[in-house]
């Protein structure tokens, strides 16, 4: 040991070098500014520091200040042939206390328990940063036994059905069953379903099944909002809608076709707005409208909440 201190108020200065010798001393009080210092080559059966603890009991070191004389930390390890060896980490907030972290001899580790029953033993809540935020997340575990996190993603569907025609164009031909949604003819403006999703919940993903009998032209999918701020000012038709979040526009061929929509990232906010997906003709190349070439079969959301 080397310093400069003050062992058991007797020496300032002192260095001693104990080779092969057992002392028995209760307590050693060292009191100074400079800390001491063990310098050697050690390994395993051969270490710096060592304390025996005598009979079959727990040796403990603690660590304390001035400023709180009545709390302190003190860790206790016991090596164990009949029972479970283990290092125990105690708190003692000066009114009581409790060993608040365990390692034991095969490789357990217990928060707030002595006697953990796996590998990693808590007992009481565990809070894990990438697990913050709202809504429900599943664990997954990698390929690499790496604990992963992702938002559980949910599915909203619009069938065929829902869709009925929308803009100011009364009167005009349309069909809508469970197969699909079209106009009869060309005088329809645009077809319109209803967007029921849970306030504050998060759009990822839009999906529309589409049929595309003429690859020559193609329609506008939209997300739309209506402001209610707005509702006694503008009519509630095509000019109402303040804004459109999201345009598809399908990709053209013909037969039958999906187009997406990723990260679309649109909160949904039914305290002031009503939404709705809206199908909008678009002359193409032959300068058709929008017929009964051009059929919407669903439109998929996939959504966070």
């Amino acid at each position: 040991m080397k310093g400069d201190n003050l062992i058991g108020g007797l020496f300032n200065s002192i260095v001693v070098a104990l080779i092969g010798i057992c002392i028995h001393i209760s307590p050693i009080i060292i009191l100074g500014q400079v800390p001491i210092e063990i310098e050697g080559d050690s390994r395993v059966g051969q270490p710096h520091f060592q304390i025996t603890e005598i009979g079959q009991d727990f040796t403990r070191m603690t660590f304390k200040n001035t400023a709180n004389p009545n709390k302190f930390w003190t860790i206790a390890a016991e090596p164990h042939d009949t029972g479970i060896p283990r290092i125990n980490f105690f708190y003692n907030n000066g009114s009581g206390g409790a060993d608040r972290f365990t390692v034991t001899g095969i490789g357990r580790v217990g928060i707030n328990t002595t006697n953990p029953a796996s590998n990693l033993h808590v007992v009481g809540n565990v809070r894990v940063s990438d697990l913050a935020g709202y809504g429900k997340k599943p664990v997954y575990v990698q390929d690499n036994g790496t604990l992963v996190t992702s938002t559980a993603i949910k599915y909203y569907s619009i069938p065929a059905s829902a869709f009925r025609p929308g803009g100011d164009t009364p009167g005009i031909a349309w069909v809508s069953n469970a197969a699909n949604a079209y106009f009869v003819d060309s005088s329809g403006r645009e077809l319109v379903a209803p967007v029921q999703l849970p306030h504050g919940s998060t759009i990822k993903k839009i999906t529309v099944v589409y049929e595309d009998l003429d690859p020559n032209y193609s329609a506008h999918f939209k997300l739309a909002y209506f402001d209610s701020a707005y509702e006694t000012t503008i009519p509630f038709n095509l000019i109402g809608y303040k804004s459109s979040a999201v345009t598809i526009v399908s990709e053209g061929g013909s037969g039958y076709n999906t187009t997406e929509a990723d990260n679309v990232n649109v909160i949904i906010d039914n305290l002031t707005r009503s939404y709705s997906f809206r199908m909008v003709r678009h002359f193409g190349v032959t300068g058709r409208p929008l017929d009964d070439e051009f059929k919407i079969i669903q439109v998929i959301f996939e959504y966070i909440d």
